[in-house]
């Protein structure tokens, strides 16, 4: 699902900061609450446009699910800007 993809995109990025840029544990648990709040909880309508115009534009999108899944990272990408804009 779309906030699984999330999940998995925040996991990522919170095991690479320590080890890439010796981020300390208290900023790495600080970061991960960030993203879980500025992210994860708004309404998504960006992120989730993404998904449904991708597979408009590309039917095949619901028979694939990689294809599927990169349109959710795409659409989480977009989300995560907007979260730096805001």
């Amino acid at each position: 699902s779309f906030m699984k993809i999330c999940d998995m995109l925040i996991e990522d990025v919170l095991k690479e900061l320590p080890q890439h840029y010796e981020l300390p544990p208290r900023e790495t648990e600080w970061i991960q609450k960030m993203l879980n709040y500025n992210v994860k909880g708004g309404k998504m309508n960006r992120g989730l446009m993404v998904v449904d115009a991708g597979v408009l534009l590309m039917p095949q999108a619901l028979q694939d699910n990689t294809l599927l899944c990169r349109l959710a990272v795409l659409g989480w990408a977009i989300e995560w800007l907007q979260a730096w804009l805001l």
